[in-house]
């Protein structure tokens, strides 16, 4: 018998990454402002929405010493071991999904704390219109100067 698809929103939040060219010995997600990580600024956004159903993060085993913290803090959440790449992680998520599939999935990167609410929630009025999916476009107000 196939599982019955749950018409709510689900988000994976990806934090499985090691923050490499930031050349810092934590983790990019790890950093803190306003004194939460950059991950927590992203589970207190989307868990704080009403359409926001299940909330998955993505974690690397690896990083056990920054995301311990996190998640006793957040024990609704459900916390998952990603892989060697963004899309093989990405994948786990859909996978931990599968035994209570959703219709609609955001995926949301853990080191991007500053989306707002009013997006995510224009995100969702529109992927319930399209039925298909959904790309956010947002002007970019990069300076570069010369030195």
């Amino acid at each position: 018998m196939k599982n019955k698809r749950n018409k709510s929103l689900a988000v994976i939040i990806l934090a499985s990454g090691s923050g490499v060219r930031m050349k810092n010995n934590i983790p990019k997600q790890y950093l803190k402002i306003r004194k939460k990580t950059l991950l927590e600024e992203n589970i207190i956004k989307f868990s704080s929405l009403n359409i926001v159903k299940k909330l998955i993060v993505v974690v690397n085993y690896k990083h056990k010493k920054y995301f311990n913290s996190v998640k006793e803090n957040y024990k609704k959440i459900s916390f998952i071991f990603g892989s060697k790449t963004r899309q093989e992680s990405c994948y786990k998520g859909l996978k931990y999904l599968e035994k209570d599939p959703y219709t609609y999935v955001f995926v949301h990167d853990a080191s991007r704390p500053f989306i707002s609410q009013e997006l995510i929630k224009n995100l969702y009025k529109k992927i319930l219109i399209k039925k298909s999916a959904v790309i956010p476009v947002i002007a970019i107000n990069d300076s570069i100067k010369k030195c």
